[in-house]
């Protein structure tokens, strides 16, 4: 599922590809009509296996990416700050 920050008019795409250490994988996207280079940077989301669901959080400016941690045994919440685009954590819910 992906999530939009409509502030920003940026998409953030959970991909299916992982990078070279197995870690998920976030495309961010720019939704502006017209625009010719779109995908702005992917995102390596460390610890993670892959991404279950995005929520756009309007009041901290984050994305909230549901993760399966690499180990398969928890899941958690990656945080992506919608202002710099970057990610910036991850908590594990068990």
């Amino acid at each position: 599922m992906i999530g939009i920050d409509f502030v920003n008019s940026v998409g953030y795409v959970p991909l299916t590809k992982t990078d070279a250490s197995g870690n998920a994988q976030v495309a961010v996207v720019d939704l502006t009509v017209g625009a010719k280079n779109p995908v702005l940077s992917t995102l390596s989301i460390t610890g993670a296996q892959r991404s279950i669901a995005m929520a756009y959080d309007p009041i901290h400016q984050t994305m909230l990416d549901e993760i399966e941690t690499l180990d398969r045994q928890n899941t958690g919440v990656a945080i992506i700050d919608t202002t710099t685009k970057k990610y910036t954590g991850t908590t594990i819910i068990g």
